[in-house]
């Protein structure tokens, strides 16, 4: 058996630097598809950080509206303004289980880890290396397409330990 690799109960394989099982992509997360597990957690967290920013610009807005326009229009403006209120509140929520899945990766990729062995520093070889180990030989640049081709180093059985001395 490879170093860093485990059996996966559910999926009935041995898989390479295993990270986890991941319920949303229905496999486990390890070697050869970790870069996009990794980009897949940066622009959800992004992406509804965007809505939130922009539900929070809009949500502000209409408060100002609503003391603006008491007269009128007063309840249309009020529970248009409740809603945004809302989603905004929602988006605040939803935003957080992306955020922490995106902090454990962003250690991983700092460490050069796994979710079993988070705070090993056996296989950290530096940053930059750590990147490439992971996504490829671009790095960090895979953030720009999936489809771009960044091969990995090695194929992943064997695995450089950090010296200590």
């Amino acid at each position: 058996m490879p170093p860093r690799s485990w059996h996966c109960a559910l999926c009935k394989c041995c898989i390479l630097k295993r990270d986890h099982h991941c319920i949303f992509a229905a496999t486990c997360i390890g070697h050869n598809n970790h870069r996009y597990f990794f980009w897949l957690t940066f622009y959800l967290a992004f992406g509804i950080f965007m809505s939130m920013a922009t539900l929070f610009v809009d949500v502000g807005r209409s408060f100002y509206l609503l003391h603006r326009m008491k007269a009128g229009f007063g309840n249309t403006v009020k529970s248009l303004s409740y809603f945004r209120y809302v989603c905004l509140i929602l988006n605040i929520f939803a935003l957080g289980f992306p955020a922490l899945m995106l902090r454990f990766q962003v250690q991983i990729l700092k460490l050069n880890s796994t979710y079993y062995q988070i705070s090993s520093r056996h296989h950290d070889l530096g940053f930059r290396n750590n990147c490439q180990l992971i996504m490829g030989q671009r790095g960090l640049w895979t953030f720009i397409s999936p489809s771009l081709r960044s091969p990995l180093p090695h194929d992943g059985t064997h695995w450089k330990i950090k010296q200590c001395f």
